[in-house]
């Protein structure tokens, strides 16, 4: 084979690596050291730069017999980038558990997790998002919270702040759900860059009842003075469109005022003009007294001369 053709499948071998690797799956949950508790709910996220409409495969298996499935946690789904699942009960405890992402689009490519452990103490579970795991904005990912059996229905909000006692809310995931211990959430994609995000899940019945999440970080080009800025903005067109409002009303009353004003002024003329033209009515009947009286007096005076003759 001559140089120049095993240069040519070098490089095709090279691109064909280099597209094989551009799809890959990169794992966030569970990572080492996790634990999930037989019976809870539980997350599985990852990245990819695959199409969200890819289908994927997910399996349970143990850490070095990757070759014998012991649980289909789902199957043929499309890539989300996060899903929740609960380990069955009869899946025995355990530190040496794996997950297993097989893409329909070839099933040789095979993506394995952190190495996690399987309980049956809720109290060592781990809960997402975990302290200090990063977010990018825009992304998918599912909150888990131990579930309160006394509770039945919750409300889940995005918070930041510097710590649970100085919380500000950021957006509203879900109103009055389930408490089922677990909801998929997309970051909005407006979210600003930070380190202290924090999810709170209140009891719909006592809002006094709060489960916080551990700290996390969401990864943005937006920063928090733009959002600060927005939000100053909308305000001031806000203030500014009551402000108009305001002067428009104050307007609207001068008008007002000025065509009641005219009205009376108007009111007072006609009644002015109607006794004017009272007032010539009657000149004008005196008047035709007058005349027919000084028609009267020069026919009289030869009739009394004629009488007397008589």
């Amino acid at each position: 084979m001559g140089f120049i053709t095993q240069s040519l499948l070098c490089l095709a071998f090279g691109f064909a690596a280099a597209a094989k690797s551009s799809s890959g799956y990169t794992f966030t949950a569970p990572l080492d050291g996790d634990v999930v508790t037989v019976g809870q709910s539980s997350v599985i996220s990852w990245n990819s730069s695959s199409s969200s409409t890819s289908l994927i495969s997910f399996y349970l298996e143990k850490s070095g017999d990757e070759d014998t499935v012991l649980y289909t946690i789902a199957s043929d789904i499309e890539n989300s980038g996060a899903i929740t699942w609960r380990v069955p009960s009869n899946v025995s405890t355990g530190d040496d558990y794996v997950i297993a992402l097989v893409p329909e689009e070839d099933e040789t490519d095979i993506y394995y997790t952190d190495v996690f452990s399987v309980s049956n103490s809720s109290s060592s579970t781990t809960y997402y998002p975990t302290e200090g795991e990063e977010y990018d904005a825009g992304s998918t990912m599912v909150i888990t919270w131990k579930v309160d059996s006394d509770v039945s229905d919750v409300s889940v909000y995005l918070m930041q702040g510097k710590s649970t006692d100085s919380l500000q809310n950021i957006s509203t995931v879900a109103t009055s759900i389930e408490n089922t211990g677990s909801i998929g959430y997309v970051i909005p994609s407006g979210t600003a860059n930070g380190d202290d995000y924090y999810f709170a899940i209140v009891s719909s019945d006592d809002p006094d009842t709060v489960i916080y999440s551990d700290g996390f970080s969401i990864i943005s080009d937006v920063t928090s003075a733009e959002t600060s800025a927005a939000a100053v903005s909308a305000a001031s067109a806000s203030s500014a469109s009551v402000a108009a409002a305001k002067t428009a009303s104050t307007t609207r009353s001068s008008a007002s005022a000025a065509s009641s004003s005219a009205l009376s002024t108007s009111a007072t003329g006609s009644s002015s003009a109607s006794a004017t033209s009272s007032a010539a009515s009657t000149s004008s009947t005196a008047a035709a007294a007058m005349n027919s009286a000084s028609l009267f007096v020069p026919i009289m005076g030869p009739l009394l001369m004629l009488l007397n003759y008589v």
